[in-house]
């Protein structure tokens, strides 16, 4: 299989694991545990609550949980780091600690899993800009970092535009469009952070440009 065929794969499957498995599962999970309906769906929890101190513990569930996650995930990378099969483990710790950070930018637009915390714990409008402004930065910051994790499993490049194409531009945007296709149908707010969340990918590309 071709190198920007697998890394797309490798990104989408990542992608599926880190929202559809351990995010969605978070918010189903919290809601069961406070005795609350809920039904976990291809991608997305639904029927949580609405309203009241049971919703915001429902939504800034699957994002506290998803750097615990991506930790997990980050310590069997450097353990089987050496081995093949292990492509699909860099992508995991980079978006599940990603998924959680950039749950942070869109809180100033009360978006996001902790927007709609903020939202129910009446923040004023200029606490929610600086988590807006910390979530954003945090988030770059981390993406760039991670760089160089992007290069595990693509072939030396003498060219970097090359390099930073197969890395990351490829794997992003098309295990991006794989998401959209494989989890239809789902909220269109969905969709639009999944666009967004793309343009934060320019700063591993920059990682990826410095290793």
């Amino acid at each position: 299989m071709k190198v920007p065929v697998r890394l797309a794969l490798a990104f989408f499957a990542a992608y599926g694991l880190s929202i559809g498995l351990q995010h969605e599962c978070a918010h189903a999970l919290m809601a069961h545990l406070l005795a609350l309906p809920a039904r976990l769906l291809q991608y997305y929890a639904d029927r949580l609550p609405r309203r009241g101190c049971e919703k915001h513990l429902c939504a800034i569930a699957g994002p506290l949980f998803s750097p615990g996650f991506g930790g997990a995930c980050r310590a069997l990378c450097k353990r089987f780091q050496q081995n093949p099969e292990g492509l699909l483990l860099p992508y995991l710790p980079i978006l599940g600690t990603s998924i959680s950070l950039g749950n942070l930018f869109p809180v100033s637009l009360a978006g996001g899993d902790f927007g709609v915390a903020a939202k129910q714990m009446y923040l004023s409008a200029a606490a929610r800009l600086v988590i807006t402004v910390a979530g954003g930065l945090l988030l770059a910051g981390f993406l760039y970092r991670m760089g160089y994790e992007c290069l595990r499993g693509t072939p030396p490049q003498e060219n970097r535009l090359r390099t930073v194409i197969q890395a990351v531009v490829r794997p992003a945007a098309l295990g991006t469009v794989l998401v959209m296709i494989a989890f239809l149908p789902v909220p269109p707010a969905f969709i639009e952070d999944w666009i967004a969340s793309l343009f934060f990918w320019v700063f591993a590309a920059a990682g990826v440009v410095v290793a």
